[in-house]
């Protein structure tokens, strides 16, 4: 009970002081005509630069255990080799799915001719946000709220407030509240595909990092930088992927394949 108390009151700190540092950002884009658009190829507000206020926030309350927390984000070799495989190609498969549900697949035949810098200069900023977010997220608030709750529901509720945490932003990048509800319902089945990569490549944040990245790459990667993509679709398509994997995998562990082949009992 002692446990649980200590990791409410953590998470709780935690999310305190996403928010404050959060306010800052969110202001600067109520005020300010600019847009992260205007300096990389995205279609961002200039308020999702608040991706760094997990990470300050961990650097805020975690003591001796900052350093740890900030080093696991580059914690590459915990990572299983297979298991690179759905770190980096899980999110585009799921977001080619929610393009095809909403029948806009056919940028990919008139896709122009980039630049290997654009790409190149994508990921390198995605993976920069992801790392910051996920050390927060995955690193810090995860095993506090999964002492809690079993995997699936600690990752549903992670993935709740992540979705809360990015309403503001969504607002400013120019969208509707329709708009907002889905991707917010897409938020929340992303999260749990993130947690659901984390757990299986033994607990790396790396991987955690590498999977939130190509979620923004893949939507942004396009020729008209994320502006018809359609967050009903992307949620149908994330959802249907957290209900394959909730048939595959014990939800309560989401690590736990439910078809493995159990070893012979010794004789």
């Amino acid at each position: 009970m002692t446990d649980h108390r200590d990791s409410r009151r953590e998470a709780l700190r935690y999310l305190g002081w996403v928010l404050v540092f959060s306010l800052p950002f969110w202001l600067l884009g109520s005020v300010s005509g600019t847009q992260l658009g205007d300096y990389i190829p995205a279609n961002l507000p200039i308020s999702a630069l608040m991706a760094v206020c997990p990470l300050l926030a961990v650097l805020a309350i975690a003591g001796a255990e900052r350093r740890r927390l900030v080093q696991r984000a580059f914690d590459w070799k915990r990572i299983p080799w297979l298991w690179f495989v759905p770190a980096l190609l899980l999110m585009p498969v799921v977001t080619l799915a929610g393009y095809g549900l909403a029948g806009k697949l056919s940028w990919l035949v008139e896709f122009p001719a980039f630049s290997p810098a654009v790409p190149a200069l994508l990921f390198a900023v995605f993976l920069v946000s992801a790392a910051c977010e996920e050390v927060g997220w995955q690193g810090y608030l995860y095993p506090r709220i999964e002492r809690m709750a079993p995997a699936g529901i600690a990752a549903a509720g992670i993935g709740a407030l992540w979705a809360v945490w990015h309403i503001v932003p969504y607002f400013q990048g120019g969208h509707d509240g329709a708009w907002v509800f889905w991707q917010c319902l897409n938020t929340v089945a992303l999260r749990i595909l993130i947690v659901w990569v984390y757990l299986n490549a033994r607990r790396s944040v790396f991987a955690a990092v590498l999977t939130h990245a190509t979620i923004n790459l893949a939507v942004f990667l396009t020729p008209d930088q994320g502006a018809s993509f359609d967050p009903a679709t992307a949620a149908i398509a994330s959802w249907l992927t957290v209900g394959v994997i909730a048939a595959l995998w014990e939800p309560r562990t989401l690590n736990r394949f439910r078809f493995q082949k159990s070893s012979p009992r010794a004789r």
